[in-house]
C-alpha cells in the first residue's frame, strides 16, 4: 500500500526570521516594505508577525548557488541511501544549488529513516530551525525491497519540500471537489492521521501571497493522488513520480544561473 507524504512546520515568527536570514527575496515587496533594508524588515515583523492578516513570506528558499549538506542522520542500508542520492540529485538539474552528502548529523538537511513516522520533511529553511540532533527529514517505508517508481516518487517529493515547494493538491486554483467526511475516514484508517493533520496536509489552501508558483500542475510531483472516491466521483488523478514541465520551470524560476 502507498502511503502519504507529509510536512511538519515550523512557528510562524521563527519560519519567517529563518527565512529572511538566508534570502532577502523571500519577502514580499508590498508598499510598507519594498524600500526598507532587510534588517528593517526583520525588525517590522517582530513587532508584526502575530498580526493574522499580515501576508508577508513568499518563500522558505535557500540561497541560490549555495551548496546544502545532506546528512544521513541515521545509517540506512548502502541501496537506499544510493536511492536518495540519486534521485535527490534530479533536482540539481533545474535548482542553482550543489548537494554535499555526509554521514551524521552536520547537515541543512537531515534525513532519518524511522519506520514509525512515515515520510514528511520539513519546508526549505524551516530546517534550520529544527534542533541539530534532530532530523529534518524522514523515510518512513523505504526499503531495499521498495519499487523502483516509489523510491522515486517518494525521494523527489520530500526532497521538493526541503526545496521550498508546498504541496500541489492544496494550490489555491486546484478545485478538487473533496468529500471530506470520507477523506477524514480514509487518511485515518491508511496513516493514522487525525483531522486537524489532514486539514494541513490535504484541505488547506495556500495565499497566493505566500508561494511561489507557476500555476496549478496536477501532474507535479508534490501533487497527491486523488481517489475518485474521495471526491464527487468525477474527479481523480494517479501518482506522479516524476518531476513535471512546471516543477522543473519552478525550480529555474526560484535558483537561477546567476
Amino acid at each position: 500500500m502507498i502511503k502519504m507524504c507529509s510536512v511538519r512546520t515550523i512557528a510562524k515568527k521563527d519560519s519567517i526570521i529563518t527565512a529572511l536570514k538566508e534570502r532577502a527575496d523571500n519577502l514580499l515587496q508590498n508598499d510598507e516594505l519594498a524600500d526598507t533594508s532587510v534588517q528593517e524588515n526583520k525588525a517590522i515583523i517582530q513587532n508584526q508577525v502575530s498580526t493574522p492578516a499580515m501576508a508577508l513570506v513568499i518563500g522558505k528558499l535557500w540561497k541560490t548557488g549555495r551548496t546544502l549538506r545532506i546528512a544521513f542522520h541515521d545509517n540506512p542500508h548502502p541501496v537506499i541511501k544510493e536511492k536518495v542520492i540519486q534521485y535527490a540529485s534530479e533536482w540539481l538539474k533545474y535548482a542553482n544549488l550543489k548537494f554535499e552528502f555526509v554521514d551524521g548529523t552536520d547537515g541543512e538537511v537531515r534525513i532519518g529513516f524511522n519506520p514509525s513516522e512515515g515520510s514528511w520533511s520539513y519546508i526549505g529553511t524551516d530546517a534550520l530551525n529544527v534542533p541539530k540532533d534532530e532530523p529534518t527529514m524522514n523515510y518512513g517505508w523505504l526499503t531495499p525491497a521498495t519499487e523502483e517508481a516509489e523510491f522515486r516518487r517518494v525521494i523527489l517529493h520530500e526532497f521538493g519540500h526541503a526545496l521550498g515547494a508546498e504541496h500541489e493538491h492544496q494550490h489555491p486554483f486546484s478545485g478538487i471537489p473533496w468529500n471530506k467526511e470520507k477523506v477524514y475516514a480514509h487518511y485515518a484508517s491508511t496513516d493514522g492521521w487525525d483531522k486537524p493533520y489532514i486539514d494541513d496536509n490535504v484541505f488547506a489552501k495556500y495565499s497566493l501571497d505566500l508561494i511561489n508558483t507557476n500555476g496549478y500542475d496536477a501532474d507535479s510531483i508534490m501533487h497527491y493522488a486523488v481517489d475518485g472516491k474521495l471526491t464527487n466521483g468525477k474527479w481523480q488523478t494517479e501518482w506522479n513520480n516524476q518531476l513535471s514541465t512546471k516543477d522543473q520551470d519552478l525550480m529555474r524560476k526560484c535558483y537561477p544561473e546567476v
